[in-house]
């Protein structure tokens, strides 16, 4: 992995430019490995969400009148909606942690 930025900042002094030999810009090779991972999280969170609801109806359909098996259904459904509101809510609690810390990488994970 390469790190392609590299400064210095001493307090009294300003900051202490990098020389000229090494690279600057940032890490964007993590960027992009992160933002791949992100991606198919959030995209297999998706599918998993609208899987488990499609399941919770048919258990439910099927269910014949069955209190448990309504109650099974109902939970099925609850759980993949919540599910999928903690998948979501995760990227604005690492945008939040990324503004508390100051990190220009989290500010702008996400979708």
């Amino acid at each position: 992995m390469k790190f392609n930025e590299l400064a210095f900042e001493i307090d009294g002094f300003g900051e202490i430019a990098a020389p000229t030999n090494i690279p600057t810009g940032g890490v964007t090779e993590f960027n992009r490995i992160a933002s791949a991972f992100l991606t198919v999280f959030a995209t297999i969170g998706v599918l998993l969400t609208l899987f488990f609801i499609a399941w919770g109806g048919i258990k439910w359909i099927t269910s014949g009148g069955d209190k448990n098996k309504v109650d099974s259904a109902r939970k099925t459904i609850i759980y993949s909606i919540i599910g999928f509101f903690v998948v979501v809510f995760s990227f604005f609690i690492i945008r939040i942690v990324g503004q508390i810390i100051g990190s220009p990488f989290l500010k702008t994970f996400g979708l």
